[in-house]
């Protein structure tokens, strides 16, 4: 596996993209306890995920200013880790982009209130 730039999950070579199908394999892989399945899925979906990201933060422009997707990106996977850790089973590929985007757009409101909390107790930047 090798790094991807910017962050995120190791990736191999070629797994760039995966069809719903491959991913729907992967989902029922991380139910039947394979361990290794959540780091294919992660690895799987890191480009997706940064688009998202970059889609996201376009509603975002106080966010976008300090924030690259790649970063979003990245504690966006760390979070979905965690909730496939949990024991979140997506049935779908759907259903775990829906869920992403859902945990992205959270993660993001509480970025503006954060700065919002930053910038009433030191001033604007």
């Amino acid at each position: 596996p090798r790094r991807v730039p910017g962050g995120g999950p190791p990736r191999t070579e070629g797994t760039m993209t995966a069809s719903p199908t491959d991913l729907s394999g992967m989902f029922a892989d991380l139910r039947r306890g394979d361990a290794a399945a959540r780091n294919r899925v992660m690895a799987t979906v890191w480009d997706r995920l940064v688009r998202m990201a970059g889609a996201a933060l376009s509603r975002f422009p106080g966010v976008a200013r300090v924030r690259e997707p790649a970063c979003v990106a990245n504690e966006l996977s760390l979070k979905l880790i965690n909730r496939l850790d949990a024991g979140c089973d997506p049935a779908t590929p759907e259903a775990f982009f829906g869920f992403a985007k859902k945990v992205l757009t959270n993660q993001l409101i509480e970025d503006v209130l954060t700065h919002r909390r930053r910038e009433r107790l030191l001033g604007p930047e």
